[in-house]
């Protein structure tokens, strides 16, 4: 299984889309009003690979977080959370989470992670090399999706690849 750890906050909001909302409709707006275009380069990656959305984002303690991204358009199919770690080891490592989620699910043989965080050093490796890092400031922009696209050509195979 081919799959995609996403983290939300600087990938899909980020600081630059909330500032142009605030100007353009000088209104507040809801937190989970998403850029489009970085929704859109996902939605591109899932539909070419036919890989499948693990959220690693802090938004997963959210109860509604999947229908909030269907919401704003994420048409991958989201197949669940990274626990949380943060209790345990007492701040935050985004890679210790892979390492429980690859460990529980052998079947998943591909993967990336779309963060604006590097925290990626788990117990059994380093997921830097898989991590295509977004700008806080800019989120899920052309350049991380075009790294994404080279990378799911090298790592993640298409949609003919059997998995």
């Amino acid at each position: 299984m081919k799959v995609i750890f996403l983290d939300i906050d600087g990938v899909l909001n980020h600081y630059y889309w909330y500032r142009e909302r605030r100007f353009k409709c000088k209104l507040p707006h809801p937190l989970d009003d998403f850029d489009p275009k970085s929704v859109s380069y996902l939605n591109n990656i899932t539909d070419i690979t036919g890989a499948k959305i693990i959220i690693s984002s802090s938004w997963r303690f959210d109860p509604d977080i999947v229908n909030i991204l269907h919401k704003v358009g994420i048409t991958g199919e989201i197949i669940g959370c990274t626990p949380d770690l943060y209790n345990i080891y007492g701040s935050l490592c985004r890679g210790k989470e892979i390492d429980v989620v690859l460990n529980k699910r052998p079947d998943i043989e591909r993967y990336i992670i779309l963060d604006d965080d590097t925290d990626m050093v788990g117990f059994r490796k380093d997921y830097t090399p898989y991590l295509i890092k977004c700008d806080t400031y800019t989120g899920f922009g052309m350049v991380e999706y075009s790294k994404a696209c080279e990378f799911i050509e090298r790592q993640l195979g298409d949609n003919n690849e059997e998995d």
